[in-house]
């Protein structure tokens, strides 16, 4: 899955990606097998207000101190643009 990130988006947009991704690795799993791994990108995840929750979802492997669902299947990557003045 892909994500772009940008000035305009949320916490709750993120919240919903990754329950989204969790879903699609939940079924990925149930189709294929535990050898399936889904890859969740953030796209230019430092444009954004939310990289505080990005953080804590791609090293904490949580959302709001509540583990993800499939954190073993799940993968999730990010992007970070260099800075421009």
């Amino acid at each position: 899955m892909f994500y772009q990130v940008h000035g305009g988006t949320f916490d709750e947009d993120i919240v919903k990606t990754v329950k989204k991704a969790e879903k699609v690795a939940a079924g990925n799993v149930k189709a294929y097998g535990k050898q399936l791994y889904t890859v969740l990108f953030f796209d230019e995840a430092n444009t954004t207000e939310s990289i505080g929750l990005i953080k804590e979802i791609i090293c904490d492997k949580s959302i709001a101190g509540k583990p993800l669902e499939l954190c073993q299947n799940l993968k999730i990557i990010a992007a970070c643009n260099p800075y421009r003045r």
